[in-house]
């Protein structure tokens, strides 16, 4: 597990609150084996994604308020598979890269009881720099600089919250993410033609 931490500074006799995120909201960890059912698509594989997130909000009245943020984000991916062409050979690869996005948020105390809000977050889209190796029984390459782009979905999410006492809150949310963003992104500078990574997603809700 990652460690999440968010830290908010609201100032006295100020409109205005400061905020500061540091969380992970995707990953991906994969081990197959040898024995996977689709070797040439994925056998290993990790994906890190963290993003710091400094935050604006603005209250316009005593029951609205607005928020402004930008995204910092940091991945490094690794991935290993076969290539399918002779026994024992085997793509892998190494890269990171840096992404900006940013977000919106919105606070509306309807009543003292009642309260909505929404949450927007940009899709991101990373540029990985980075090497492969591919290696063909029974000989072996040299890593070979390979470039690999995947973009990250945007999502939305509505809420309403209930407050019945002092107590308890009752809470329902509804989001969406754009899943088929991601799609099909390529490897490519492999050395031996582009690499597909099938992803396929639909868009959640």
């Amino acid at each position: 597990a990652v460690p999440q931490i968010h830290y908010v500074l609201s100032p006295e006799n100020s409109d205005f609150s400061y905020g500061f995120g540091v969380y992970v909201p995707y990953g991906l960890s994969i081990d197959y084996g040898d024995s996977s059912p689709f070797p040439t698509l994925a056998e290993e594989g990790s994906l890190t994604y963290l993003t710091l997130n400094p935050v604006l909000a603005y209250q316009v009245n005593d029951s609205l308020s607005l928020g402004i943020g930008m995204t910092i984000n940091l991945s490094e991916v690794e991935l290993s598979s076969q290539i399918g062409l002779l026994p024992g050979d085997e793509f892998s690869y190494e890269g990171d890269a840096v992404a900006y996005g940013f977000n919106l948020g919105l606070l509306w105390d309807i009543s003292s009881r009642v309260s909505f809000g929404a949450n927007y977050r940009s899709e991101t889209s990373f540029d990985y720099e980075g090497s492969s190796l591919s290696s063909s029984s029974p000989f072996v390459s040299d890593y070979v600089a390979t470039d690999f782009s995947a973009t990250f979905p945007q999502y939305v999410d509505f809420g309403i919250a209930y407050r019945p006492n002092d107590i308890w809150t009752f809470e329902a949310n509804i989001d969406w993410t754009d899943w088929e963003v991601l799609d099909s992104p390529v490897f490519e500078g492999t050395g031996f033609g582009d690499v597909p990574f099938n992803f396929n997603y639909d868009s959640s809700l």
